[in-house]
């Protein structure tokens, strides 16, 4: 006898185990594999698009520029002020100012937070993003 428990100990330590996955795969496998999707009855939102540096790439509302970029397989969208090194997205979070893009003519724009809008448009941003301002 297990004195903590005041009866012995289980026989079969993976009855538990077994009944719990029995259970999952009949409340979560029937038919079809069920998503997260699939459990709230969404679906994509109407898509729009965004011109980057001349090439149209389609979004989604609520998406930052950068997921679009990525999404189109878009790795780097800037290049640094010395020695013109390509950048993207690093942090995500927009703490690190890698990932700056012009949008519709306002530059230093952190593509991980800006939302993408229908008809936007994003170039890739060289050095300060000033260089027609003479700045």
């Amino acid at each position: 006898m297990n004195g903590a428990q005041g009866r012995d100990p289980d026989p079969d330590p993976d009855r538990d185990r077994d009944r719990d996955r029995t259970w999952f795969l009949t409340r979560f496998r029937r038919g079809r594999a069920r998503t997260p999707r699939s459990l709230v009855g969404g679906g994509p939102a109407d898509r729009h698009t965004l011109a980057f540096d001349g090439r149209e790439l389609p979004a989604q509302p609520g998406q930052s520029i950068a997921a679009v970029l990525w999404n189109a397989g878009i790795l780097a969208w800037r290049t640094t002020r010395e020695g013109g090194a390509p950048r993207g997205a690093f942090c995500g979070t927009g703490s690190c100012h890698d990932c700056l893009v012009t949008v519709n003519g306002r530059p230093n724009q952190r593509a991980c937070l800006v939302p993408a809008g229908p008809g936007d448009t994003v170039t890739t941003q060289e050095g300060t993003g000033r260089a027609e301002l003479g700045v």
